[in-house]
């Protein structure tokens, strides 16, 4: 016998039920991620499950069966999805977020089991991370300048710092003895603490006679007709709309590219790139990025590959590697 969708709690509300389990995936999702991905999680959860009572009704309602989460309608909302437009990536993040909300009805015991692990969308492509030639970073360098946002910018590509790090960053955390800054906030939910390079310093320094006095490295802005002030918050998610448009318009490739801020991701990546190039180690590099997952930071490896004389062991065993030319010691050694 199948089981019923809860009903509503109180008489008349026919959204109440499925409501109080929306709320209740957020908050246990909260336990394991931030509030800002719970909240999305749980939007795209709801969206679901007005989608799945389509068409009729308008929604799925308290007391019809369970049983119309299915694999079905998992795969019917996708599909609407990605008829909206949407990237691979985004419908495999809505997919994950669906899973855990259908999950969360399992330990409830409202589902027998998880409909979506019999979902399967086509692999996401790992690509080579991109990042900003040294003739692209002045570029973007010299625009923030004249924009009033060359900390911003500086930091980032000397730091690594992610864009919500970056706006949550206080005062506290940096360190001008040690030279080190101390990111709590952070994706992968450890703290971490990145050494600060000699154009980091500067950022900061010139940031200081900004916003010194204040317990937040780069505060909000409060603004009123005819004027505006600081105010002493982390500044909004959305602050890096104005702050980028001239920077996208001097450096096409930030427009181009997809991701957090529109294409602020490349400051992470450069960053990262230049490491590589220079020989740091790919586990270091994962420390200051805030890598959880070493696997992550393989997409830098390409960077740093340069000619190993093992690979020579591969035609040690014959003569056909031979250059019959070179009789050089460097070229008998090879072989």
């Amino acid at each position: 016998m199948s089981q019923a969708w809860p009903r509503a709690a109180m008489d008349g509300d026919a959204s109440q039920g499925w409501g109080d389990l929306i709320d209740g995936f957020r908050q246990e999702a909260e336990l394991r991620m931030d509030s800002k991905q719970a909240k999305a999680a749980a939007a795209i959860a709801t969206r679901f499950l007005w989608h799945a009572g389509l068409p009729g009704c308008g929604g799925l309602r308290p007391g019809e069966p369970a049983e119309r989460l299915d694999a079905a309608a998992v795969n019917r909302y996708l599909a609407g999805v990605s008829r909206g437009g949407a990237s691979l990536k985004t419908l495999h993040n809505h997919r994950w977020a669906i899973a855990a909300f259908l999950e969360h009805l399992v330990n409830l015991r409202i589902l027998p089991s998880n409909p979506a692990a019999a979902v399967r969308l086509r692999k996401l492509e790992k690509r080579p991370a991109r990042w900003l030639t040294d003739e692209e970073v002045s570029a973007a360098m010299s625009v923030a300048r004249q924009r009033g946002t060359w900390p911003e910018v500086a930091l980032a590509v000397a730091s690594g710092l992610r864009l919500s790090e970056l706006r949550r960053l206080i005062w506290m955390d940096v360190d001008s003895q040690r030279s080190t800054l101390l990111v709590r906030k952070a994706k992968g939910k450890r703290w971490r603490t990145v050494p600060l390079n000699r154009l980091a310093v500067a950022a900061l320094d010139e940031q200081w006679k900004i916003s010194g006095g204040l317990v937040h490295v780069f505060p909000a802005r409060r603004t009123w007709r005819g004027g505006w002030a600081w105010k002493d918050a982390p500044r909004a998610a959305n602050w890096w709309r104005k702050a980028m448009a001239p920077i996208q318009d001097a450096v096409p490739k930030f427009r181009q590219a997809a991701g957090t801020g529109r294409g602020w991701h490349l400051l992470r990546h450069t960053f990262a790139s230049r490491l590589a190039q220079q020989g740091v180690d790919l586990y270091q590099i994962a420390e200051w990025l805030g890598h959880t997952d070493t696997r992550t930071t393989q997409m830098y490896a390409h960077l740093a590959a340069g000619y190993n004389p093992l690979i020579e062991r591969a035609c040690s065993r014959g003569d056909f590697c031979n250059d019959k030319n070179d009789t050089t010691t460097e070229g008998n050694a090879r072989c």
